[in-house]
């Protein structure tokens, strides 16, 4: 081969070259932009995911104990299924039957004090029923001892104004006795008076006999009337007795009525209070308000002490309507409205063979809330279950409270270009601030 031949054979497939390079590019240019255009023109699902777990919308029911006791038996494990009214807990309210028994001491001591003091005031003998005697024994012993102290003091007071009274009575006698003397002298001196007068009238008789017998009936009269004075004074003394002796007998009784007044009140209280003290101990058992099942057990061992309000379990109702309790990071919670669909998976049915159930945005927290252990922010909110799952035989799948569950939130839509452009528009905008 000649040298022209050469050249004209080698310029030959350089042009080859060039032209498949340049088809290249261009197929290479023309790929990009088809790229590019569906990039621009492709839209995919915006979705905002969660994760949460199943949870009545009836919420879970705190059992709490009503009286303070001690746990005698329990009947109920953690995931048992009840229903309403089923025994759960038997509690010996030790507390409720000691204000009881207290109670009922008291009412028995009050209603043996009632009766001694109706005694004292009809001024008979207390009679104490054998039911009393028997509840409050010592009362009885107490309240008849006071019964026979206060009759005893009375007494004692009556018969001391009685020994007043005879004192008196005897001295009212003397003085009957020194006035009916003293009249009888008077009459005498009188008679003498009358005798001597005349004489010393004509001079048969000295006038100083005369003045004597005159001085003589002045002192008997004074002596007379002031035995009756005396009388007078000791007959009022015995009014003044008879009054303090029915002073004494009223004050007896007054004393008894105020005290019957006052306890009274009280037994009226005691008699409101022992009703209601007898159904709190009654109220042994505790029973589950609603079907349900256990969720947490908070008494598991017999013989343990509860206060009024203690929680003794959580049980998550049943027959209502679940809803998915979601946590939502706040970076994303402004993508979310109320309204929204929504798609749940549950990690105990494989989206994969089972698939996703439908759901919807029901509520949201109004403000961020923390998780007390990680610290964790978030925002609630609640969605609701529009289906279910069904096994592939076609029936429908169990779904339980409790169970974990993801979610997307599907909060519009946004071209593929959009998608991968979105980070590097942040990236550059963070760029250019800094």
């Amino acid at each position: 081969m000649s040298d022209i031949e050469f050249k004209q054979l080698a310029k030959q497939m350089a042009g080859k070259q060039q032209n498949g390079s340049s088809i290249l590019l261009l197929s290479i240019i023309t790929l990009l932009a088809i790229i590019m255009l569906w990039a621009a023109v492709t839209e995919l699902d915006n979705v905002v995911r969660g994760s949460g777990k199943t949870v009545s919308e009836a919420q879970n029911q705190l059992v709490q104990s009503s009286e303070p006791g001690v746990i005698r038996s329990r009947y109920a494990n953690e995931g048992d299924v009840v229903s309403k009214g089923d025994l759960l807990f038997d509690i010996d309210p030790v507390d409720a039957k000691t204000q009881l028994d207290q109670a009922l001491k008291r009412s028995a001591s009050l209603n043996i004090k009632s009766i001694r003091l109706r005694a004292e005031v009809a001024e008979t003998i207390p009679n104490f029923p054998a039911d009393l005697i028997e509840v409050a024994p010592a009362s009885a012993s107490t309240e008849l001892a006071l019964y026979q102290a206060r009759l005893d003091d009375l007494s004692t007071k009556e018969a001391i104004l009685e020994q007043q009274r005879i004192q008196k009575r005897n001295e009212i006698q003397e003085l009957k006795i020194q006035v009916e003397t003293a009249s009888n002298g008077l009459k005498l001196i009188r008679r003498e008076i009358a005798t001597i007068e005349p004489l010393v009238l004509s001079g048969l008789a000295p006038e100083t006999r005369l003045i004597t017998l005159r001085r003589e009936e002045e002192d008997m009269l004074g002596k007379a009337n002031t035995a009756k004075s005396g009388q007078v004074r000791l007959l009022s003394g015995l009014d003044q007795i008879d009054e303090q002796l029915r002073a004494e007998r009223q004050s007896y009784k007054t004393i008894a009525l105020t005290d019957l007044s006052s306890i009274e009140s009280e037994t009226a209280e005691l008699s409101a209070r022992i009703p209601a003290l007898e159904n709190r101990v009654e109220r042994t058992t505790v029973r589950s308000p609603v079907n349900g099942v256990i969720n947490k057990l908070n008494y598991v061992t017999d013989d343990a002490y509860v206060s009024t309000g203690d929680v003794l379990l959580e049980i998550v109702p049943t027959g209502s309507d679940l809803i998915v309790e979601t946590r939502i990071d706040p970076k994303d919670i402004g993508e979310i409205v109320i309204g929204q669909e929504v798609k749940i998976s549950l990690t105990a049915y494989d989206p994969s063979r089972y698939g996703r159930i439908d759901g919807r945005v029901e509520s949201i927290s109004a403000d961020a809330l923390g998780d007390p252990q990680t610290g964790e922010q978030y925002y609630s909110a609640d969605v609701s279950i529009n289906g279910t799952l069904y096994e592939d035989d076609g029936a429908e799948v169990t779904i339980l409270p409790g169970m974990v569950a993801s979610i997307d939130v599907l909060s519009g839509k946004r071209t593929v270009l959009e998608y991968f452009w979105q980070p590097i528009a942040k990236t550059k905008d963070r760029a250019l601030r800094d």
